[in-house]
């Protein structure tokens, strides 16, 4: 009897020992295929989470946002033909000796305008030359050209303004601050003055004399020199 008590305490031990080296928190076999069961199922709804219609409308819907709006080209009107649809051309006869500037100043008040006359009569130029008696077309302003006051001096090749005023005013060059005030409404800078154009003068005074460091004068003399 205390044989066999002996055999029952020492299987008891055994048996103990065994169970307690399983880890502690470990999942069993079965435990393993439960949760492996729970994890597809999960996966296959979230798969599934949208049915067929709304993923065609999240498609239709990327579809929207992503579309390149078409672009419209209209056609631009270049400044020639919207000034000609205000104002009509008209004719100019050209003179011997005549240039696009001059001309320009004739009509405009300015030489600025000569390229767009250059532009209007492509067709009727030989060589960028106008020939006498060739009719071009111009658009007619608006308003009347407004020349400066005085008298007209035609520049001539190699002319400049302290030069023109040296010609005008005998030998007092340092004048030509005063031309250019008188006709810088008509020229865009002091260097661009080009033979042929005008250049307005006024006669000489005493307070302009003393102004730019010149002696005053009687007013016989200054008549005499204009």
């Amino acid at each position: 009897m205390a044989k066999i008590c002996f055999y029952f305490l020492l299987f008891t031990l055994v048996s103990c020992s065994f169970s307690s080296t399983k880890p502690k928190g470990e999942a069993t076999e079965d435990e393993v295929i439960e949760l492996v069961s729970d994890t597809e199922y999960e996966t296959h709804s979230s798969l599934n989470l949208y049915d067929d219609t709304t993923q065609e409308q999240l498609a239709a819907d990327i579809t929207i946002e992503t579309k390149v709006p078409e672009l419209v080209f209209e056609k631009q009107t270049s400044r020639q033909e919207a000034e000609a649809l205000v104002r009509s051309l008209s004719n100019y006869t050209v003179k011997n000796g005549e240039t696009l500037m001059s001309i320009s100043y004739q009509l405009y008040g300015n030489s600025i305008k000569w390229r767009e006359l250059e532009e209007i009569n492509q067709n009727a130029l030989v060589d960028n030359v106008l020939p006498k008696g060739i009719v071009i077309k111009y658009y007619a302003p608006s308003t009347p050209p407004n020349f400066p006051q005085g008298r007209p001096y035609i520049v001539r090749v190699g002319d400049y303004l302290s030069k023109i005023s040296e010609n005008i005013y005998n030998r007092r060059s340092k004048l030509w601050p005063w031309l250019w005030e008188n006709n810088k409404n008509n020229y865009s800078s002091p260097d661009q003055i080009f033979a042929g154009l005008p250049i307005y003068y006024l006669p000489l005074n005493n307070q302009i004399l003393v102004e730019y460091g010149y002696k005053p004068i009687k007013s016989r003399d200054v008549a005499s020199k204009l």
